[in-house]
């Protein structure tokens, strides 16, 4: 498989673009029915998201069958991981969503990151991914991410959106690729 790079690191060049959408003041990001058994992983590219109030986090909701939000048994991961100055680390496990915290909300203040999301499980749906991110104080952040939705639906979809205000600016882009067999 070949591969490319660009200002953002590597890129796959067997992504196929489903679908892009750009953040203005909005108060959530769709991608109804954007996933289907054509492609066995998708990959969804954050660019510069900024929040409109300052410190908010962005939030993942899967979707079965618009406009539903999937609500089965959930489990969401993060640790960040400050890389510049004194290495520091700290994780959580929760239910709320949660895909990358504490997202400023000054030009400088921005996201970017990528997660694969499995979401054609018979049982489950899974993810997982990197985001970077700078803070107010000048920290800079790598936030690893996962999670997974155990339910007997299907996963159709994915919903984004900040928990306080809404998603400034930005950019998400939805790729679909297929594993070599």
């Amino acid at each position: 498989m070949a591969t490319a790079f660009s200002k953002y690191g590597q890129v796959n060049e067997a992504l196929t673009p489903l679908a892009t959408a750009t953040a203005s003041a909005s108060s959530e990001l769709l991608f109804d029915n954007t996933f289907t058994d054509t492609y066995d992983v998708y990959e969804i590219h954050f660019v510069d998201i900024n929040m409109a109030t300052d410190g908010s986090a962005l939030h993942i909701f899967p979707r079965t069958g618009a406009p539903a939000d999937e609500t089965g048994t959930q489990q969401y991961y993060t640790r960040s991981d400050i890389i510049n100055g004194t290495y520091t680390s700290s994780g959580s496990n929760n239910n709320s969503n949660l895909l990358c915290p504490n997202i400023g909300n000054n030009t400088d203040e921005n996201a970017s990151g990528f997660i694969k999301i499995f979401p054609r499980g018979t049982s489950y749906t899974s993810w997982h991914g990197t985001f970077y991110r700078r803070n107010s104080s000048g920290n800079r952040y790598r936030q690893a991410v996962g999670g997974v939705l155990v339910t007997a639906s299907v996963i159709d979809g994915v919903r984004f959106a900040a928990s306080s205000g809404n998603l400034a600016s930005g950019k998400i882009h939805v790729y679909g690729y297929n594993i070599p067999t």
